[in-house]
């Protein structure tokens, strides 16, 4: 992990955790923010599962091609299917891109004195996700209804019409990203462990089980360092749908007045969790 890379996130959620500390403008405009680091968090996932799954394929033909030998079709199969995978994945990242504008828009809004443009904006953000839509699988199960915006939150009125107007349909966006993480989450581990498997007994078991000596101890201790680490990686990766559930279930307790402060800070918790996960998939 490179140490610049890190401290820049380091210093973006630190800045995140003081927005939620210090009295904001509104519980609006922080969620705002911390939806935006979601996206931003998302984003650098997504990427780092691409990585995940090409790096399984190149390995599981590494491992084929010593056991059974390689051909031509069989390559072109794996490539097919690692490039379909990539599709996917590259419509959710556009997926994540399109919500942290919908919330940095909807940050301004609840602080802007000016909210004509940023309105109008809003109505280009929520027609691409719509027409995005289209390409995404349905939704599991209908969600339930959900009320009109707390009339004792103080909030401007502008915001107040926006979050009336499409309150439902940022809600069914939100469900679509916890739904396509939980999927993703399932290709990324399966991913990850078909790649640890086969670098553990390339890398790790084979050649300190040689009768020759190693070529490189120090490169042998920090390979097996990085293999093992992998099982912690697996593990944390179910924080990407938790982070997903938590915004949704923080919109919808923002739309129904309740207090989300507390929320907040779990789900930055979760952000920061994912940016790490990120950071130790990606090489």
């Amino acid at each position: 992990m490179s140490q610049p890379r890190s401290r820049s996130y380091l210093v973006f959620i630190s800045a995140l955790m003081i927005g939620c500390a210090t009295p904001p403008k509104s519980e609006f405009a922080t969620f705002a923010q911390v939806g935006t680091g979601y996206a931003v968090a998302v984003d650098k996932l997504l990427s780092a599962a691409g990585t995940a799954q090409v790096d399984s394929t190149s390995w599981t033909l590494v491992v084929e091609r010593r056991v059974t030998g390689m051909d031509d079709k069989t390559y072109s199969d794996k490539n097919r299917s690692d490039l379909s995978r990539l599709e996917q994945i590259s419509r959710l990242r556009q997926h994540a891109q399109l919500l942290g504008q919908y919330f940095g828009l909807l940050e301004a809004l609840a602080s802007s004195d000016a909210p004509e443009r940023t309105k109008a904006s809003i109505e280009g953000i929520v027609s691409e996700l719509n027409n995005l839509r289209q390409g995404m699988p349905p939704l599991v199960s209908a969600l339930p209804q959900i009320g009109s915006v707390a009339v004792d939150f103080k909030i401007r009125l502008a915001l107040r019409e926006e979050l009336d107007k499409r309150k439902d349909v940022i809600r069914e966006h939100l469900t679509i990203q916890e739904q396509m993480l939980q999927e993703l989450n399932k290709q990324i581990k399966h991913a990850l462990s078909l790649s640890k498997e086969a670098q553990e007994q390339i890398l790790v078991i084979e050649p300190i089980l040689s009768k020759t000596s190693l070529k490189d101890s120090e490169e042998w201790v920090s390979t097996r360092r990085r293999v093992v680490y992998t099982s912690l990686t697996i593990d944390e990766l179910g924080k990407a749908r938790q982070a997903a559930t938590k915004l949704r279930e923080v919109f919808e307790g923002l739309i129904s007045g309740e207090a989300t402060i507390g929320r907040l800070n779990a789900l930055i918790t979760d952000i920061e969790s994912m940016l790490s996960v990120a950071e130790a998939i990606k090489p």
